[in-house]
């Protein structure tokens, strides 16, 4: 990155992680993951999943393969391409975490809440009028 250019909300996040990802290192004076293991230190550093990691290779190893063929045209099509890419990676796996995120915390609320058991006690008073569903 050129000097003087603004990160995007979305990568400063990804520095972040890296940067307390090292610092948890050296605070330890030992490697988390082994360094033989780059992928996992990657994944585990960016906070992105190893699946998407090497789907970013993969894409990465093509273009590389494609530029000795390419013009620079092609070359410039190819570079938005696996930006593209890059980004839907990066939007796929951090969908996938809030869903989880929300399994995780709709798993913990099974219980009728205490403005489930009012509404329920009152609903039969008023006719004519339905009842609204106010788990969400």
């Amino acid at each position: 990155m050129g000097k003087g250019k603004t990160l995007r909300s979305d990568l400063r996040n990804v520095v972040l992680k890296v940067m307390t990802y090292f610092e948890n290192e050296k605070k330890n004076r030992s490697y988390i993951i082994p360094v033989d293991q780059a992928m996992k230190r990657t994944a585990m550093a960016t906070g992105i999943s190893e699946r998407t990691l090497r789907n970013i290779k993969q894409e990465v190893k093509k273009v590389a393969s494609a530029s000795s063929e390419a013009g620079a045209n092609d070359w410039k099509r190819e570079i938005n391409h696996v930006d593209r890419l890059r980004q839907q990676y990066w939007e796929s796996d951090r969908l996938q975490e809030l869903n989880e995120r929300e399994l995780i915390i709709s798993l913990g609320t099974d219980s009728e809440s205490d403005t489930d058991s009012i509404f329920s006690d009152s609903e039969s008073e008023i006719s004519g009028v339905e009842s609204m569903d106010v788990s969400d």
